[in-house]
């Protein structure tokens, strides 16, 4: 079936790992996954003149989910509504997560697109203090990131 995801398990997959392996696509190409492009005016703006700009809490038309891979932060933002995931990609950037986060990302931030799930994956290198057993950090297991990175704002059409 082209264009549709076909989900699979390894065989060799147990515990946890098996019952989220549906989240894996087999067929992720360039053409299958593309790229959501950012249209600009001619003054530079990604919206047209007669369109202005609002400012809103990533919470008002995002969620997240967190958590944790050693030192590693893992932050997923989902678009409540599919038409917004423009916005978020074009908002939600690494550099903007790691300065929202100020010292608490010492590493590099990568963000991931999931341009079919409308949405955003962000691993923020050293930012629990070492990871859940060697950290003496309150939530070293970055479970609060999530809700921290919606109070972010960006910009949106009205």
């Amino acid at each position: 079936m082209t264009g549709s995801p076909v989900y699979f398990m390894s065989p060799h997959v147990t515990g946890i790992s098996r019952l989220m392996s549906f989240l894996s696509w087999h067929e992720c190409s360039p053409t299958f996954c593309p790229a959501i492009p950012v249209p600009t005016n001619p003054n530079g703006s990604p919206y047209p003149a007669t369109i202005k700009p609002m400012r809103v809490r990533l919470g008002d038309i995002a969620h997240t989910r967190s958590g944790d891979k050693g030192d590693t932060c893992n932050i997923g933002v989902i678009a409540n509504d599919e038409r917004r995931y423009p916005d978020l990609a074009r908002e939600v950037t690494a550099d903007r997560v790691k300065h929202h986060f100020g010292g608490l990302a010492q590493g590099k931030v990568e963000r991931f697109e999931l341009p079919n799930l409308g949405a955003l994956n962000f691993l923020l290198h050293e930012a629990l203090g070492g990871g859940g057993t060697v950290s003496l950090r309150t939530d070293a297991q970055g479970k609060t990131f999530g809700a921290a990175l919606l109070s972010m704002e960006i910009e949106v059409p009205e």
